[in-house]
């Protein structure tokens, strides 16, 4: 072996070193942030702290945390990578020595030869280095670390593990309520009450102007004596229906509110309740374009459905409305006639010619709520009589010489001409 040889056999005895570092301290920081994070939320869960010692558990977990990944991750890894060399030759030549005892003086004693200057000179130096060199070639120095000898530091991490995989197969809110207090420290979190406000109503979207109950419950072990709603400054005391359900009304909704409850000195959390707009018909303008043999000037009719109308009047809707996606007309359960929220305006126009009595139907929907009844209408109709006519003849029955034709002629429009 060349004294070469045997600076590269320190080289890879130095990387497996601080390769084994990286593994030991990966296992011990992993083993050190679990058996922290399990104490850290044990304590919290237990003793529901308040916001300064909650932030000390929150620092003193992050400085663990960076202490550790410093100590025995970053730095471990740094020396791997080469980036920084905190061992030398002789250092290392120690260490190996150590773990052969045989070779500790002859190893140490080379490098400190080959260390001495004017070496390259010096020929009875360089005889001596070679010849201690020949003598530590049958050592390989990477077998002085064992890497599998970390096995003994995965318990630390194996143990912390399987505890709070057991925690979390049994009670899963156990870490999550107590590390959302931990992280969320400069929060005020209300301790848990013994009984539970279970909100009943699903959607808590209300429509302006209108009347809006809520449901709720009381679960629990414990059921307290009096239960009150905290509505903005207010606070009213609820009257149970069955000791356990309870239900107030809030009236005439005219903007958005927030609501929570209170019992025994423990408070639900806070429920807001969105206001939106009903689907509403601003304007409904009708214009009634008579038959032209009527002679009537045409009409418009405003907010008003039902109608009365001569027959073959030609009827033309158009309206105006908010908050409303779709509009559908209906005319006897028979023909549907859909308009779209981009068609919605004072412009757009349904028209039917009327020749026979018949009842409709409008219908407003938005995305909060679909109509299913809508409003009824009906249109009646004047029905256009056939003209009447009524003759009488007078003879002359004396003479005979004339003939006299008379009568009696009609219609509900008037006449014009007779032939």
């Amino acid at each position: 072996m060349s004294f070469n040889t045997l600076l590269v056999q320190i080289e890879a005895y130095k990387r497996k070193f601080f390769y084994n570092q990286l593994i030991k301290g990966i296992l011990i920081t992993l083993g050190v942030l679990l058996a922290s994070y399990l104490l850290f939320n044990t304590l919290e869960y237990f003793g529901h702290f308040g916001t300064n010692v909650r932030a000390l558990l929150f620092f003193g977990f992050c400085s663990i945390l960076v202490t550790c990944g410093f100590l025995w991750i970053f730095k471990p890894a740094l020396y791997l990578l080469g980036a920084k060399k905190p061992i030398n030759n002789q250092d290392a030549a120690k260490q190996i020595g150590d773990f052969f005892p045989e070779i500790k003086d002859k190893l140490l004693n080379t490098i400190q030869l080959a260390s001495t200057s004017g070496i390259q000179n010096n020929e009875l130096l360089q005889a001596s280095i070679n010849q201690k060199t020949k003598q530590l070639g049958i050592v390989r120095f990477t077998d002085a670390i064992n890497v599998k000898e970390n096995k003994k530091y995965a318990k630390y991490a194996i143990l912390p593990a399987i505890i709070i995989g057991a925690i979390l197969a049994i009670s899963p809110s156990y870490f999550a309520e107590s590390s959302k207090r931990i992280v969320n420290f400069k929060n005020e979190f209300a301790q848990p009450a013994p009984f539970q406000f279970v909100l009943k109503n699903k959607n808590l979207t209300a429509f302006k102007n209108e009347d809006f109950t809520i449901n709720f419950s009381i679960e629990g072990k414990s059921i307290p004596d009096a239960i009150y709603l905290i509505n903005t400054d207010r606070k009213i005391k609820l009257e149970s229906i069955d000791q356990k359900n309870y239900s107030y009304t809030f009236r005439n909704l005219q903007k958005e509110t927030s609501f929570s409850f209170e019992a025994a000195g423990f408070n639900s959390e806070s429920h807001q309740i969105k206001l939106v707009n009903k689907p509403s018909l601003d304007k409904l303008l009708i214009t009634l374009d008579y038959p032209a043999y009527l002679g009537k000037t045409n009409t418009t009719i405003e907010n008003t459905g039902n109608l009365t109308v001569p027959e073959g009047t030609k009827v033309n809707w158009s309206m105006v409305a908010s908050d409303v996606d779709e509009i559908t007309f209906s005319f006897d359960q028979n023909e549907k006639i859909k308009i779209d929220k981009s068609l919605i305006s004072g412009n757009y126009g349904i028209s039917k010619t009327i020749t026979k009595p018949i009842n409709y139907n409008i219908k407003l929907n938005n995305k909060y709520q679909t109509d299913k009844d809508g409003v009824d209408y009906s249109i009646n109709v004047v029905q256009d009589n056939y003209p009447t006519i009524s003759m009488e003849q007078y003879k002359d029955t004396t003479l005979y010489s004339y003939l006299i034709l008379g009568g009696n002629i009609g219609d509900d429009y008037g006449i014009t001409n007779l032939k």
